[in-house]
């Protein structure tokens, strides 16, 4: 009988019904889509800050605990596949990289070995003129390389290395900068397959040194864990966070959330205005239907029960279309932006559910408040 007296109250009024679950399911919409945000989205939006490259490099142990060894030495390598193995296992991005001395017109040079997918990868921010290098015999030189050595686009070179008849003729692909040591080097391309090797295929002695650049979800903490995964493998290696860029994700996750709160904030407070509009209007339309409850013997309290079961019902149909709406707009908006899908979680609805209809509620006991004062004989005579 009370969801039939509602839904009759409810159709009677439909323009401020409509109203009314327009402004609720606006904001049920919202909240849902900040939830998801807050739920589900913060974790792929640092998977897809974690493209942007590198928060962790990895060094032999030999080279950390500054020991020296003899490049190539069995038993100093660190296992490189191992590292591989375990980051792909911790969804993290890698690129392993080898550093040689050559010369280059009579004077040294700083070159890198890597394969070019892992290592276009691990640094999309290179700027490059150009176009990346592909495959063996192509080369990448950093801004004050090509500066120091007279490198141009398109250019050929032959690298010297430290052994009698071993040298490497290259051709530069491109010119790139990036803001930091690695425009001192050249960066040459190695298939995947010959990382970490003894012996390289080209002609090129043992590297000197070697490293990995690491692109780990989940912050200090999944570094930690992995790091923890490499020492129990006895890989060979120390992994070093990169604080800064870490610092950097944190506090861009930091006003994200601060900035939805804000957002969030803004949208209850004004769909509480809108909705108790709605509501003072539904009250003032009905003061006679009202008055004239009372003065057939219903009590304020049924009065003021009926209108917050009315507000309730709102709320909780605005709630599902809302989740519904919201639960797509976060969609939209984590894919437009941040190249991620999000699911559906019943977190999100409960906070829609519990916002809207608190938000209804709220609404309802104002109107309830006005009812109140209505004086039946006065609002029954029409003043």
């Amino acid at each position: 009988m009370p969801v039939k007296i509602v839904g009759n109250s409810l159709l009677k009024r439909i323009r401020i019904t409509v109203w009314t679950l327009a402004t609720l399911s606006t904001c049920a919409a919202l909240v849902t889509l900040f939830a998801v945000l807050a739920v589900d989205a913060e974790k792929k939006m640092s998977g897809s800050l974690r493209r942007l490259g590198a928060n962790a490099v990895v060094y032999s142990d030999a080279e950390s605990s500054g020991r020296m060894t003899e490049p190539g030495s069995a038993g100093t390598s660190p296992k490189w596949e191992t590292v591989k193995e375990l980051a792909v296992r911790a969804d993290a991005g890698v690129v392993v990289l080898q550093g040689r001395v050559g010369t280059l017109k009579g004077k040294p040079a700083a070159v890198i070995t890597a394969d070019p997918k892992e290592l276009s990868g691990m640094t999309p921010y290179w700027v490059v003129r150009g176009r990346r290098p592909v495959s063996p015999g192509e080369g990448l030189a950093g801004m004050r390389a090509a500066a120091s050595f007279g490198i141009k686009e398109g250019s050929e070179w032959t690298i010297q290395w430290n052994r009698p008849g071993q040298e490497s003729r290259i051709r530069i692909t491109g010119v790139f900068e990036s803001g930091d040591e690695d425009e001192d080097r050249i960066f040459l391309p190695v298939p995947a397959s010959t990382e970490g090797a003894e012996a390289p295929t080209s002609g090129m002695p043992p590297p000197l040194t070697s490293y990995a650049l690491l692109s780990v979800p989940g912050g200090e903490k999944g570094i930690g864990l992995l790091a923890e995964g490499l020492d129990a493998r006895h890989a060979g290696v120390a992994v070093k966070p990169l604080r800064q860029i870490l610092h950097g994700e944190q506090k861009t996750l930091e006003k994200i959330k601060l900035l939805s709160a804000f957002a969030l904030l803004a949208v209850l407070s004004l769909s509480s205005l809108g909705v108790s509009a709605a509501v003072l209007a539904r009250v003032a339309e009905r003061r006679q239907e009202l008055a004239l409850f009372q003065a057939l013997g219903a009590k304020r309290r049924l009065i003021v029960l009926f209108l917050l079961y009315e507000s309730a019902v709102l709320g909780t149909v605005a709630a599902v279309v809302g989740f519904v709406l919201g639960t797509f707009l976060a969609q939209e908006v984590t894919v437009r932006i941040f190249q991620v899908s999000v699911t559906p979680h019943l977190t999100s609805f409960l906070a829609a559910l519990a916002v809207t209809v608190g938000v209804a509620l709220l609404a309802g006991g104002a109107g309830a408040r006005r009812a109140l004062k209505l004086e039946p004989a006065v609002a029954l005579r029409g003043e």
